[in-house]
């Protein structure tokens, strides 16, 4: 669907706007995922990311789950690939994850860690833009 296709372009590129941000200066993670905008732009640009998400056919209550559910999924991978080095260092070696959590050994031995950011966006985008085609109400 190329509705969909245009949306998700949309959703990653503001996605990896605010991890090449934050990428560029880690204290912003921070700042980004405490202290919400309020600003008269802030809100102008999410009154407007609201209309889009309306126009488009959700309820008001849905644009609401959907802004938020976005937003929150993209500062979460900031903020885990900001604190990937401060989890690395107290991670079990691969000898020990292998004996004891061969689940996470095996997810973690085959990633492609070089692409993780992009294939975990990837991933996360389609399932939600996949769901929240499944809210929209259906023509008939």
């Amino acid at each position: 669907n190329l509705e969909t296709t245009s949306r998700k372009t949309h959703l990653t590129d503001y996605a990896k706007l605010i991890k090449d941000a934050t990428s560029a200066c880690p204290p912003l993670v921070e700042i980004l995922s405490t202290r919400p905008s309020v600003t008269p732009t802030a809100l102008k640009h999410t009154d407007a990311s609201y209309a889009i998400l309306i126009n488009a056919g959700f309820s008001s209550v849905q644009a609401d789950f959907i802004n938020h559910g976005v937003g929150v999924f993209v500062m979460g991978i900031c903020m885990a690939a900001f604190g990937k080095s401060q989890v690395a260092a107290s991670f079990p070696s691969p000898e020990t994850l292998k004996e004891l959590y061969p689940n996470l050994y095996n997810g973690f031995i085959h990633q492609d860690w070089d692409h993780y950011f992009e294939n975990m966006l990837d991933v996360g985008l389609d399932s939600m833009l996949d769901g929240f085609e499944k809210m929209l109400p259906q023509s008939s």
